[in-house]
């Protein structure tokens, strides 16, 4: 996308657009009547999606993906993984440079990444907290600004974060011993393409997260819809063509983030962080509900949610948006929770009473969750 932040202070000149060398890729419209997305379309129509599904941070891929494991927003850290203050031209400041088109002092990978919204006299945290504030209903948390800490809202900086520790949802399933596994080297070492040989070889636990490798992820300016289709389906046929397996399976399917495109849809404040706008995500099992769109409000945390109520942990941290409860839904707008704030556990996506005639289980015990950065 194009570069929409400066390098340093507003002495700085305007900075020159970028380029995703995809031309109208960057931007793309798929046509599904004319044949684009064959598998996606395929999915949507046999099994369940969601059209209310959120990234959980207004920022880019690495808040985001790190909230798909930890369920938090991260913040700096010293070598004894004590809150820190980031170096200086590397704290956001959303003020317009001087004679731009409102391009940020400070943003993303070429300047600001982390911001301590407890301290209202930073740049742009009183604008947030006077919109939050005016609200009719109360934040979570107070918004979940602890005093000090400087969250990490965007990507890293050049040259990447420091080591950060916060509690990730493998580190409580470790702690309840429910077998756990990070597929792609985005995030582990497990090559990506391994969990299709872990299919077929009956060696997948519990529960995994797959990030496909690069030229997989369907991510502009280096991997493409089809290559995206093509990895998909790989992980799809050798999951069902697993008899066993597949009777208590669910593969879920969404991104880390939008991308950035504009959209009309509904999106719930949370708290300072969060919502953001929507993203794709798919239920593909012999439980999900055939052809069904769902419109319950979700964002990342109801993976964690959903993972909770299925093998019965409770939330993370008292910090984590699976504390909030599971949405009301009116039907004269089916998109807004009545109970603001809140997020679904993902479990209206599913029919468990009534599984297809190969799937005999009668609760699903192995899942896999995708994130692309």
């Amino acid at each position: 996308a194009a570069v929409t932040a400066g390098t340093g202070p507003q002495s700085q000149p305007t900075p020159a657009p970028g380029n995703t060398y995809q031309g109208a890729l960057s931007m793309g419209y798929y046509n599904m009547s004319a044949g684009d997305a064959p598998l996606f379309q395929s999915l949507a129509q046999n099994y369940a999606i969601s059209d209310n599904y959120h990234q959980a941070i207004i920022g880019g891929s690495d808040p985001a993906i790190n909230w798909i494991t930890h369920g938090d927003v991260l913040f700096y850290q010293d070598a004894s993984f004590n809150p820190a203050v980031p170096p200086a031209a590397q704290i956001e400041n959303p003020n317009p440079q001087s004679s731009t088109n409102n391009f940020y002092t400070q943003d993303g990978l070429l300047g600001g990444s982390w911001t301590d919204c407890s301290d209202l006299t930073q740049p742009g945290i009183t604008p947030v907290f006077n919109y939050l504030d005016s609200l009719p209903y109360a934040l979570f948390n107070n918004g979940n600004c602890a005093a000090g800490d400087y969250y990490l809202v965007n990507n890293c900086p050049s040259g990447g974060c420091p080591p950060m520790r916060l509690k990730r949802i493998d580190d409580a399933l470790t702690a309840a011993g429910i077998s756990f596994e990070y597929y792609g080297t985005d995030w582990s070492t497990v090559n990506a393409n391994q969990i299709v040989t872990d299919i077929q070889n009956n060696n997948l636990p519990a529960i995994s997260f797959v990030a496909p490798e690069p030229a997989d992820d369907g991510h502009p300016g280096f991997s493409s819809v089809s290559a995206l289709e093509s990895y998909l389906s790989s992980v799809i046929n050798a999951a069902t063509a697993n008899t066993t397996l597949w009777a208590t399976t669910a593969i879920i399917i969404t991104t880390d983030e939008s991308g950035g495109y504009y959209d009309t849809g509904y999106i719930q404040p949370i708290d300072f962080f969060g919502d953001g706008p929507r993203i794709p995500l798919l239920v593909v099992s012999p439980y999900a509900r055939p052809g069904f769109i769902d419109h319950t409000y979700y964002d990342h945390s109801s993976l964690h949610k959903f993972i909770e109520k299925n093998w019965g942990l409770g939330p993370l941290t008292s910090r984590t948006r699976d504390n909030l409860p599971n949405p009301i839904m009116s039907t004269s707008n089916p998109y807004v929770p009545t109970n603001r704030p809140a997020l679904g556990d993902l479990m209206s996506m599913f029919t468990f009473s009534q599984p297809t005639p190969t799937a005999t289980a009668t609760a699903a015990s192995n899942w896999v969750l995708r994130g692309t950065t």
